[in-house]
């Protein structure tokens, strides 16, 4: 007895050795290669179902990226410029001292001697006599080599140490002429004040006001935020 299959098109009944259906035309499997397809496939399945048991899922997460951190950028005021301004006036006060400071004559106009500032801070000779370093003028030459020195940190109270450096050398040198004149006026002698004294003592002003104003402009700084920056 001769079986038959069916197309799965038309519902037509086939032969099984058939290849295209009559009715159709559909393309026919055979029996052997529908068996083999079946085979295969659930070869597959049990092949990716031995792999899922054996091998599970990687549901490792990878750590997170660390969170950026806002880093606040600080702003420094004491620039390398400001430095050398402050370097040079003090630089140029020392200078000062080793020009003449007086020059002190008698009533009727004979000079006794010229004398420095320098010779003023170490004591000098004249007419046979050594005259004592003058207080004043001694405070005054260290406020300067003190000035000189605080130029050259970096710290913010430089500007401060620098101000009052100009303001007490300022102050002592405009003492020492205060009571040079008073001691001048009681005795027979004319006190000429040179070059050395003036410019010491305006740039003691000069300096003191620079650093002051300098010094202003920091503090405000400081009271303005930084700026930040993602590190």
């Amino acid at each position: 007895m001769t079986s038959h299959s069916t197309c799965p098109a038309c519902n037509s009944d086939m032969l099984p050795s058939a290849k295209f259906c009559m009715q159709c035309g559909q393309a026919l499997l055979s029996t052997d290669s529908r068996k083999r397809i079946t085979t295969d496939l659930r070869l597959d399945a049990d092949v990716l179902l031995a792999k899922t048991l054996v091998e599970p899922p990687n549901h490792a997460v990878s750590p997170p990226a660390p969170p950026r951190r806002l880093t606040q950028v600080k702003v420094s005021t004491a620039t390398l410029p400001q430095r050398r301004i402050s370097a040079g006036l003090f630089g140029a006060i020392i200078v000062s001292f080793l020009l003449p400071f007086v020059l002190i004559s008698c009533e009727n106009g004979m000079e006794i001697g010229m004398v420095s500032g320098l010779s003023l801070v170490t004591g000098f000779n004249m007419e046979g006599e050594y005259v004592q370093p003058i207080p004043g003028v001694v405070i005054a030459f260290l406020a300067a080599i003190a000035g000189l020195l605080v130029s050259l940190v970096q710290r913010r109270i430089r500007l401060l140490l620098a101000s009052i450096a100009g303001y007490v050398g300022m102050a002592f040198l405009f003492l020492f002429k205060v009571v040079t004149d008073y001691e001048a006026s009681r005795s027979a002698m004319d006190i000429e004040y040179k070059e050395g004294f003036w410019s010491a003592l305006l740039l003691f002003i000069a300096a003191g006001v620079y650093h002051t104003v300098a010094h202003a402009k920091s503090r405000k700084q400081q009271q303005t935020p930084w700026p930040t920056v993602e590190a």
